[in-house]
């Protein structure tokens, strides 16, 4: 009969993770603000020869975008977080029937009715001939290469673009990170435009709100706690885990550190600890309060965590690890005490 270890070790290299899809937005809710949008026309001086769509329309807080931009009347600072849920209404399969959510991060100033000419553009793309992807550029220039990441019509994400205090970008879809701390807004104050492409595409944009970047509490140390085991052979098991945080970033509050699994064995007069595995994670604090972990290594697997930030220390509550050989591991981690 396999013991939690066992399941454990066998892990293979694909991997998913249930319910953590909306964690952002919470932690906004307090000081969040809406957008107000200025409709704008198709530029005049593109060359495109085909459609050229229809102005987006405004309802409440939902923006549908067919094919025509609309941009912020407001103007933001760096320290500024913007939430936003997209949906593609259908996806078309013709040749030529790329296309992409546009969103546009740009200088004060620019003409309405023109092309842009400067700004930092961040581009979720669908493509019938080759892989979907997420793409960063400035004024024209990819930074970096494409991020795979599958465009489905019908199917919400929810989008988070953080800029901190010093123009640094994070950009996190559905609670994944996928840029944090290598790209720079270069302008203060910056207005936001959105648009979709191809002008025949419609985008859905809704619950589009404004805030501040949370702040990251410190989890650097080590959490332990018993956990429970469920897997689709024996039932149910307990085993003790240990997620040691060595390290994090204040910008886009990134983690690293590690997982041990183990069992205390007591054999008189000896009584040690019997480790068996240790397993490297990355993982981000999202909003403030919710912790996600992308694990590593024969472990390969996702977790997920909610922070507690009433108690001192914090408590890591509802701790969810979930491998790729299709168990679930459960439950409430505390912070230990530091070494002398």
């Amino acid at each position: 009969m396999k013991d939690a270890m066992s399941v454990l070790s066998s892990c293979k290299s694909y991997f998913r993770i249930l319910g953590f899809l909306s964690v952002f937005g919470v932690a906004l809710a307090g000081r969040a603000q809406s957008v107000t949008w200025q409709i704008l026309p198709f530029p005049q001086n593109s060359d495109w020869p085909g459609p050229r769509g229809a102005p987006a329309t405004t309802n409440g807080n939902v923006v549908t975008l067919q094919g025509q931009p609309v941009r912020s009347t407001q103007t933001f600072t760096p320290g500024t977080t913007f939430t936003f849920n997209v949906v593609l209404e259908s996806r078309p399969t013709g040749p030529g029937d790329d296309g992409a959510l546009w969103f546009f991060l740009i200088p004060t100033g620019l003409p309405t009715n023109l092309d842009l000419t400067s700004y930092l553009l961040l581009e979720m793309a669908f493509r019938n001939y080759e892989p979907d992807g997420l793409a960063i550029s400035q004024s024209g220039t990819q930074i970096g290469s494409d991020i795979p990441f599958p465009i489905v019509a019908q199917v919400t994400n929810h989008v988070s673009i953080s800029v901190s205090e010093s123009g640094l970008l994070t950009w996190a879809i559905n609670g994944q990170v996928y840029s944090s701390g290598t790209v720079s807004v270069a302008y203060s104050p910056f207005q936001v435009q959105m648009d979709g492409w191809q002008p025949t595409d419609v985008w859905q944009v809704s619950d589009f709100t404004v805030g501040t970047p949370s702040t990251c509490p410190n989890l650097v140390g080590t959490w332990t706690g018993q956990m429970n085991v469920a897997n689709p052979w024996n039932g149910y098991s307990t085993t003790p885990l240990s997620v040691r945080v060595t390290d994090q970033t204040t910008n886009g509050c990134l983690i690293r550190g590690y997982l041990t699994q183990g069992s205390v064995i007591s054999s008189f007069p000896l009584v040690r600890w019997n480790p068996w595995f240790r397993l490297p994670f990355t993982g981000a604090i999202p909003d403030g309060s919710t912790v996600l972990l992308n694990v590593s290594g024969a472990g390969t697997g996702k977790a997920s965590a909610t922070l507690d930030m009433s108690q001192t220390p914090p408590v890591l509550q509802q701790f969810i690890y979930q491998p790729s050989n299709g168990e679930t591991v459960s439950g409430n981690l505390t912070l230990q005490p530091a070494s002398p």
